[in-house]
């Protein structure tokens, strides 16, 4: 690309517009080949990062993290892109416990 830039300079002390228009393509050229390979080495490591975790280690961790927070987790995630959501009784009861601490301040 420096060396575009530095045709295109040249080109431009010389007003020389076929110059000009034969640098901004080579230029452009580049700059399109440059994108195509941003491009695929972009999906190259989305895919291999994706690709090189093993499914077991994921559900260990995916446990390990709701044991730490109480948290209810089914062992079959399949169903889980259906958003389908299941409130657990302990929401509720922090719902009471609020609501009762609430009044106690009130009265």
């Amino acid at each position: 690309m420096q060396t575009s830039v530095k045709q295109m300079q040249k080109a431009m002390n010389l007003m020389n517009f076929d110059k000009m228009e034969e640098s901004m393509r080579e230029f452009e050229t580049m700059f399109e080949n440059l994108d195509v390979q941003s491009q695929y080495v972009n999906q190259t490591l989305a895919s291999s990062t994706a690709s090189s975790t093993p499914q077991s280690e994921v559900n260990s961790l995916i446990s390990q993290v709701a044991d730490e927070h109480q948290l209810q987790v089914t062992t079959d995630m399949s169903a889980a892109g259906e958003g389908k959501l299941q409130v657990g009784q302990k929401e509720e009861n922090k719902d009471d416990d609020i609501m009762n601490r609430l009044n106690n301040l009130k009265s």
